[in-house]
């Protein structure tokens, strides 16, 4: 079987070409090839200050989004779904990460001071929580439970259920990164030689996983985890077994998502994006000609739009449904 894409570009984009020949089997994880070219819809916004968004992940509230700025004591919000923005003032310091953990309750971690910033009607004013015990490295939520992780990565976390209170939790591993993946609180250490990824529903148990790499991004969709590690790519459907495709870049691999919109994994590094084909395919297709990407900005939860930037001269591009029909042959 062959999958067959028919789209009409919005652009002229340049495919690069297949970003990698090559695999290789991590543990008994093997699945068969199968081979599309995939163009994504891309749009340009307006935007209203002199950096682009950056950070780990935004929030979604409906049509409302908002997104941290990590350079500045801003962030950005969207009232129509992504297509306007305005700047939204912090109380104190610029965030890292923002979640939504439901009725317009938002929370972000602050890149450079002990506290997070808590919003009540959806990222439009923020208010400052003074007292965390630790400089914000990222936040997120899940299963009515917030998890903030140390900048530095450590063992000490903070869990919440409300984003005023919060209380020390030890993690199975020394962590600076948490996500909500496939439903659960998911941490994982981008510094040193760590190389483990651990999940839980609430913060108390926790399932433990050995990476093969140190893990950059993690990601998850039909079934399938993918995470990035430099210019590698790695599948896996359980945590165990690993699957390894590496990819043509001139640099590292600067962020990766998962689009249930097009059933593609997104990525993006050395100025280019990558579309992988499929989640069951280690094939990556490379595109030029869109975005002169720098990040790669995923929305707590999941689903698109997915937010690019590649610098204050180029604006904010997001990378929206529909891409085209996908159909079987």
């Amino acid at each position: 079987m062959s999958l067959a894409l028919s789209v009409t570009p919005p652009q002229n984009p340049t495919f690069v070409g297949i970003a990698n020949a090559e695999s290789e089997a991590v543990g008994s994880f093997v699945r068969s090839r199968r081979t599309v070219s995939p163009i994504l819809n891309v749009s340009n916004h307006p935007w209203p200050g002199s950096f682009g968004p950056s950070g780990e992940h935004g929030a979604r509230n409906g049509d409302i989004i908002v997104l941290p700025e990590d350079s500045s004591n801003f962030c950005y919000r969207s009232t129509d779904g992504g297509i306007t923005y305005s700047s939204i003032a912090y109380s104190d310091s610029s965030a890292r990460a923002i979640c939504h953990i439901g009725s317009g309750v938002m929370v972000a971690s602050v890149y450079n001071r002990a506290r997070v910033e808590v919003s009540y009607n959806s990222g439009l004013t923020w208010t400052n929580q003074v007292g965390v015990a630790f400089t914000g490295g990222t936040v997120d939520y899940a299963n009515g439970y917030l998890l903030l992780t140390n900048l530095t990565a450590s063992t000490g976390a903070l869990l919440s259920t409300d984003g005023v209170n919060w209380n020390a939790v030890t993690l199975p591993f020394a962590a600076n990164k948490v996500l909500n993946i496939n439903g659960a609180l998911t941490i994982w250490n981008t510094a040193g030689t760590s190389i483990g990824i651990a999940t839980s529903a609430d913060c108390s148990t926790w399932a433990t996983f050995t990476a093969p790499a140190v893990v950059t991004f993690v990601a998850y969709g039909n079934g399938t985890y993918a995470i990035a590690s430099g210019l590698d790519f790695y599948q896996s459907p359980d945590l165990i077994n690993w699957r390894k495709s590496t990819v043509s870049l001139a640099s590292a691999i600067t962020g990766l998502v998962f689009a249930p919109e097009y059933g593609l994994f997104i990525a993006c590094g050395g100025n280019l994006v990558l579309w992988g084909s499929d989640v069951a395919n280690l094939t990556w297709y490379a595109q030029s000609g869109i975005i002169p990407v720098a990040v790669l900005i995923p929305m707590s939860g999941g689903g698109a739009p997915y937010y690019t930037q590649g610098g204050s001269t180029h604006g904010m591009w997001t990378i929206e449904p529909p891409l085209s029909k996908v159909t079987t042959e």
